[in-house]
């Protein structure tokens, strides 16, 4: 039986659907059926393309709702997983034992969670910690997945910036929260047989450093040889891999031949043309990073890869050179922030990158160790960066080399005047 709402013409219920906000329009078109069929394809893909989730009971039923319904599900082409933190989680167990919706001020908002989801949403955190796999998680995952066919992009990072405490080391429950979340995330893309172009675990724009990132220990990376070939087949087709890593985690433990798991699963996508890796904290970088990007210059090869950036890591300069050798031919942009050299110097960095033909875009941004191009002050302020850009400078890349160079062996700090660059600021 129709309500009274569904009975009123088009015209006159999207006036009265103006004055709900976004959220409650959709949840109102999800209600009814007769709604449904009313749904415009512009509102479909301004309300749906992209959807989110903490994973929570009440989320995962959402998105299986949107893939059921036959007008909504093929403008889905982005799903955000959203990770909350045990901190997140004791405030609304807090909520909920006092009973009292919406909750007193006193209790610190949790953004991404309405006051009607607190309840459902509270379990979350024990049920994925608790348990040895989340099951009822995993099925509800693949029956959303399965049902958008037009899905090609799945981000999963923080909800929002960590707590200052967490600067050297994320709390061990957390870590495991996070771990169980990215697995069960990886074994629902390969149970929905979901074809995927782009999986990332930060939030960044194009040339920003990457933030909000999961910080995944490198034993979170640790995946099954049968995993891996299922994990081949839905990123044959994937551009671009964006991953955040903490290498620095020290209850992490490290058999031999634990720093190959990074390497081990970028190689899924033989078809990159876009990798971004975040694999440390920029406030504690470890000695970790050197055996983790030795393993990516030995054994990485992407043939179609245009789009490195690097960020977050302390490394050897041979192993530097070796990994931009590998990819010369292709690359045409890269990006090096928070980079800590302990053999070797920048200049021999710069003189391997004029092997990079087709590079037209080099950004440098907090580079330290022997003729570092530039040194930064880590305040609160406005950070500068140098970047090296041929479209907006219209100089080959090769002579803003060669002039980068001469400013590294000399030591001298580049600005406009005495290299081609372009320079920038970074807030």
């Amino acid at each position: 039986m129709s309500s009274p709402i569904e009975c009123l013409p088009v015209e006159i219920f999207e006036l009265v659907a103006t004055n709900l906000r976004l959220p409650s329009y959709r949840a109102l078109r999800l209600s009814s059926r007769r709604l449904q069929l009313l749904v415009h394809a512009a509102f479909a893909k301004d309300a749906f393309s992209e959807l989110y989730t903490t994973l929570g009971s009440w989320s995962i039923d959402r998105l299986i709702k949107i893939s059921n319904h036959q007008h909504l599900r093929n403008a889905v082409k982005a799903i955000h997983v959203r990770l909350l933190t045990h901190l997140d989680y004791e405030t609304l167990t807090s909520i909920t034992r006092l009973g009292i919706f919406p909750p007193p001020k006193r209790f610190r908002r949790v953004s991404g969670v309405r006051d009607e989801h607190i309840t459902d949403e509270t379990g979350t955190y024990d049920y994925i910690t608790g348990s040895e796999y989340p099951q009822q998680l995993y099925r509800g995952l693949v029956q959303a997945l399965r049902g958008f066919p037009n899905l090609k992009v799945v981000r999963i990072r923080a909800k929002s910036y960590e707590p200052f405490q967490w600067r050297n080391n994320m709390p061990e429950g957390d870590q495991l929260f996070r771990a169980r979340c990215f697995q069960t995330v990886l074994d629902a893309i390969i149970g929905s047989e979901v074809n995927l172009e782009e999986f990332a675990m930060t939030k960044a724009g194009p040339n920003a450093a990457p933030h909000k990132g999961v910080h995944l220990s490198c034993s979170g990376f640790k995946i099954s040889p049968q995993k891996l070939q299922a994990l081949h087949h839905r990123f044959s087709h994937l551009q671009s891999l964006t991953l955040s890593v903490d290498t620095s985690y020290n209850t992490d433990k490290r058999l031999p031949g634990w720093e190959h798991a990074i390497t081990d699963f970028i190689t899924t996508a033989p078809k990159l043309r876009n990798l971004t890796l975040s694999l440390d904290r920029v406030l504690c970088l470890s000695h970790h990073g050197v055996a983790i990007v030795r393993s990516l210059a030995s054994a990485c090869r992407l043939r179609e890869l245009e789009q490195f950036r690097l960020h977050n890591v302390a490394l050897h300069g041979d192993d530097l050179i070796e990994l931009i050798r590998a990819h010369a031919a292709s690359l045409k942009k890269v990006v090096f922030s928070d980079i800590r050299l302990l053999c070797g110097d920048w200049s021999s960095i710069w003189n391997v990158s004029r092997e990079c033909k087709r590079l037209k875009f080099l950004r440098l941004f907090a580079l330290n160790g022997e003729k570092a191009p530039v040194r930064f002050s880590r305040r609160y302020t406005e950070r500068p960066s140098i970047t090296l850009d041929t479209k907006k400078s219209g100089q080959p890349m090769s002579d803003m080399l060669d002039d980068l160079i001469v400013s590294c062996d000399a030591q001298t700090e580049p600005t406009t005047h005495n290299i081609n660059v372009h320079a920038g600021y970074v807030p």
